[in-house]
């Protein structure tokens, strides 16, 4: 028996469950929302939406990709998203977007426009991201990529407004000035880059909840910044599909130099795709509406069709399926993320 209902003959209801509990239990967080509206008896203030916010950084630009020869960085390829992987994403999207709960599936773009405009590195790539720009959703990465930490105010205020004038010249829709995605999250405590940011319009950037002092102060809450109050951060849940793999076998090589000790043996890419997309499921599950940080790269259709994020994306939506049947996933993007992330007033 995993729980009991009964009710003592003075009336009171009383509900036992029987199995172990623990924040992160799937079945624990499958549970949670019944067992609330049991005790409540479906009278309760607050609410519960589902979110999947994928934000992919440094479209446009390239990265150096791991080595499976090497089993490092060493001599790997320099790649940069083509037309073709382009084409992938959107019929991986339109295809995602017919099936049940998952119809408002999208990606947020955190774009570096340097590679772009003027003259585009990959005409053809980028030319069919324009031509598809309204599937996605489009966030300011800075316009070189540059670091912010130590950055002085003139540098950041050209790196942030060089790339929103990249969004304009390419027409980059929905595209929104008032959010930004620091390259690797920096220049948070710098009191330039930020005093720039303002001046910019900028008001959400994000910040990573694997760094001390940068996870959520309690469930779906932001940080306020304390040197520009005007910001707001958003904290964003990294994972184990690192940035620099293309192919499967590369994404399972990394990840079993890191983790075999862990699970006491090397795991298989499916094996890997499922421990990576049970963790998003608990975020799910949980209505954590963190959003996700994933790279360019992770894009590349490694086999023409199939990428490694559509591969886990696959995996997290089958199992949301397995286990929900009609509670619709929200793709928000960030500037619909940060107010609904904000406490609310409280008025007596």
């Amino acid at each position: 028996t995993y729980g009991a209902i009964w009710t003592t003959g003075e009336g009171c209801e009383y509900l036992t469950l029987t199995v172990s509990h623990s924040p992160r239990a799937l079945h624990s967080l499958l549970l949670g929302y019944g067992v609330l509206n049991w005790v409540t008896n479906g009278l309760f203030l607050g609410q519960r939406k589902v979110s999947l916010s994928v934000q992919i950084d440094d479209i446009f630009t390239s990265n150096r990709l791991w080595n499976e020869g090497t089993g490092s960085e060493e001599h790997g390829q320099i790649y940069r998203l083509t037309e073709g992987d382009v084409n992938a994403a959107v019929q991986w999207l339109n295809r995602v977007q017919r099936q049940r709960n998952s119809t408002q599936m999208r990606l947020n773009f955190a774009y570096n426009g340097a590679a772009a405009t003027p003259v585009p590195v990959d005409k053809a790539a980028v030319d069919t991201f324009v031509a598809n720009r309204q599937c996605f959703n489009w966030i300011n990465h800075g316009y070189t990529h540059l670091l912010l930490d130590d950055a002085s105010y003139g540098d950041s205020l050209l790196e942030i407004q060089h790339n929103q004038e990249a969004a304009r010249c390419l027409g980059l829709m929905p595209y929104d000035p008032g959010c930004m995605v620091t390259a690797d999250m920096s220049g948070l405590s710098n009191p330039s880059y930020l005093g720039a940011a303002v001046e910019s319009g900028v008001r959400y950037l994000v910040c990573d909840t694997s760094r001390p002092g940068w996870n959520n102060p309690s469930p779906n809450q932001p940080i306020s910044s304390a040197i520009q109050p005007a910001i707001t951060m958003i904290p964003r849940h990294p994972n184990n599909l690192f940035y620099n793999v293309v192919m499967p076998g590369a994404w399972e090589q990394q990840y079993n130099q890191i983790y075999r000790q862990f699970w006491q043996r090397s795991l298989t890419y499916s094996e890997i795709v499922d421990a990576e997309a049970s963790q998003i499921l608990n975020y799910l599950c949980a209505a954590d509406w963190d959003p996700l940080m994933f790279h360019q790269a992770n894009l590349a259709a490694y086999d023409g069709t199939r990428s490694l994020l559509s591969d886990l994306l696959d995996a997290v939506l089958d199992g949301y399926n397995r286990y929900y049947a009609d509670v619709p996933i929200l793709c928000p993007s960030m500037r619909t993320i940060g107010p609904c992330l904000m406490p609310r007033p409280s008025h007596h």
